[in-house]
């Protein structure tokens, strides 16, 4: 599979702009992303993907399990799935989430404060 940078859909959230090029239905085992970040991405982690990004240009900082790191052009910085993780600065990444990005499962973790564990919940029918 290619992809052209221009033929990405189009995301916006607060702070960040990007392209998704393939969805988990065309191809499962991974799935990549262009990002614009200005500014902060809020803390999330992924119950199913490992992450890898790559620091295109610009800088800013990453925080992984709650240790922060600076990140500058050139840097690869991996997020295990199940680890609480968020970003800000100036920068435009290129990530790839192994297996593909399911955004059913990922779990955002702003305003949960610090000692209490969010629970998930799954329904089964008989």
């Amino acid at each position: 599979m290619k992809f052209k940078l221009k033929n990405g859909q189009p995301f916006e959230m607060e702070g960040i702009k990007g392209l998704t090029y393939n969805s988990r239905e065309e191809f499962p085992l991974a799935s990549a992303q262009y990002l614009e970040v200005q500014g902060r991405h809020e803390k999330v982690r992924s119950l199913v993907s490992d992450r890898i990004y790559y620091v295109i240009e610009g800088e800013g900082e990453v925080m992984i399990n709650g240790e922060t790191m600076p990140v500058k052009s050139s840097d690869v910085v991996i997020v295990p799935k199940m680890a609480p993780y968020n970003f800000w600065g100036t920068m435009n990444l290129f990530v790839v989430h192994t297996p593909a990005q399911d955004p059913d499962s990922e779990e955002k973790l702003e305003g949960i404060k610090e000692g209490i564990k969010k629970i998930r919940v799954r329904l089964v029918k008989d």
